[in-house]
């Protein structure tokens, strides 16, 4: 099978076997584990084994989040809040619908394939992001790889007045073109408690700012700094009970032509919601590549 690949380094299904297991340890052993864990300290890979993906990406997310709270908190100046005015959208072809339906969305360490090949790089990358160090593991089905993360980007709530969003969308590099797939996966809210972010690509901005949704901070007058969008890394398993809804023939240039009626029809088999999708039109320059996207009718 061909591998679909861009730069938001979101890597489609291939068919390998992942291992289901029961988990020996509980959230709160969990959370207590890697709240005492220190700054460029290897996660445990025995922690990586025995807790549930779902639920130490959420633990290794808390930690990112309280760590640098205090620092925020002394910044007085209005910020957009990312947690609440904002959505995870990932975008995918429709020719893998079905390998992502029967094994979820997987990363470049999972699939060992990228538009980036660099794994070592990636994985420092990664460490950055939690301020941890990952273990490496060759395994495609190990649990190490099942933990990091999956790539997505971040859709912004235009549905109120606020002066960051009015300069935000006078910049016309802040757009996501439709090449990255003709199908966008709106994830569940609290799939942002288990994800980081960077105002940009995390590939190229090592050095940058990376925050969670309660954290990710960039400032009214200055959101160049965005550099072209808000990159979502989102930790542990993840796969279709995550998703709330799809959004499909998108409005615009570079999406090419709409979905057949049978693709529509087996995206709704999955149970899901689907609509069709245009892009916010409230911001002139939101239109010519779409980046806030919206549902309009229901399919």
């Amino acid at each position: 099978m061909k591998t679909f690949k861009f730069s938001l380094g979101l890597i489609f299904p291939i068919l390998i076997s992942i291992s289901t297991q029961a988990f020996s340890i509980t959230s709160s052993d969990t959370l207590e584990t890697v709240l005492r864990l220190k700054a460029g300290q290897v996660v445990p890979k025995s922690l990586i084994e025995e807790a549930d993906s779902r639920e130490l990406a959420r633990a290794l997310v808390k930690r990112k989040s309280l760590k640098e709270d205090a620092s925020n908190a002394r910044r007085s100046e209005h910020r957009f809040d990312f947690y609440q005015h904002s959505q995870i959208v990932l975008a995918f072809p429709f020719q893998y619908f079905a390998s992502i339906r029967q094994h979820g969305f997987l990363n470049q360490f999972q699939v060992n394939h990228s538009i980036n090949l660099d794994r070592k790089h990636r994985a420092i990358v990664e460490d950055k992001m939690l301020d941890l160090r990952i273990p490496r593991d060759a395994r495609l089905s190990s649990r190490v790889n099942v933990l990091r993360p999956k790539y997505a980007y971040l859709n912004l709530d235009l549905d109120r007045d606020d002066p960051f969003l009015e300069k935000l969308s006078a910049f016309p590099a802040l757009r996501i073109e439709g090449r990255y797939g003709n199908v966008f996966a709106s994830l569940r809210s609290n799939v942002k408690d288990r994800a980081t972010f960077t105002a940009g690509d995390s590939m190229l901005v090592l050095g940058a700012k990376i925050g969670t949704a309660s954290t990710l901070n960039v400032r009214q007058t200055n959101p160049e700094k965005a550099d072209h969008y808000f990159e979502a890394q989102i930790w542990g398993e993840l796969n279709l009970s995550d998703v709330e809804f799809f959004l499909v023939n998108c409005e615009g240039p570079d999406f090419g032509d709409a979905l057949k009626t049978e693709n529509i029809e087996a995206l709704k088999e999955s149970g899901l919601p689907v609509y069709k999708c245009v892009p916010r039109s409230k911001y002139p320059n939101s239109s010519a590549f779409p980046y806030f996207l919206d549902r309009r009718e229901r399919l």
